[in-house]
């Protein structure tokens, strides 16, 4: 499972540890898998403006830096991606990006 944020992969590490699944799932921010592929990638696009201060920035791929990093996320997977994000607030937005057509392709 790939992440855009440090604090959210720890998040994810320590729920699944306590329900006894981290033993089957590895999860890393995208950064630290940077060299790495996976037959499987779950990425997880947590960030919207739903919570002040907490505008996409990772995950919103019309500004350089969130474009690099789905980019890299995209890359690491060999087969099969499944992104995981609030589809309705990336439907509503009205700055296109990845996830914007993604959102809007899948109702």
């Amino acid at each position: 499972m790939l992440t855009p944020y440090r604090k959210q992969a720890k998040l994810i590490r320590n729920k699944l540890r306590s329900a006894s699944l981290l033993d089957r799932v590895e999860v890393w921010n995208t950064h630290q898998a940077q060299g790495r592929e996976w037959d499987w990638v779950l990425f997880s696009a947590s960030d919207t403006d739903r919570l002040e201060g907490n505008d996409p920035w990772f995950s919103d791929s019309s500004n350089p830096i969130g474009k690099a990093l789905l980019n890299t996320t995209i890359s690491r997977t060999k087969q099969h991606l499944r992104i995981f994000l609030d589809a309705t607030y990336w439907k509503q937005r009205r700055v296109r990006s990845i996830l914007t057509e993604l959102a809007g392709d899948h109702t």
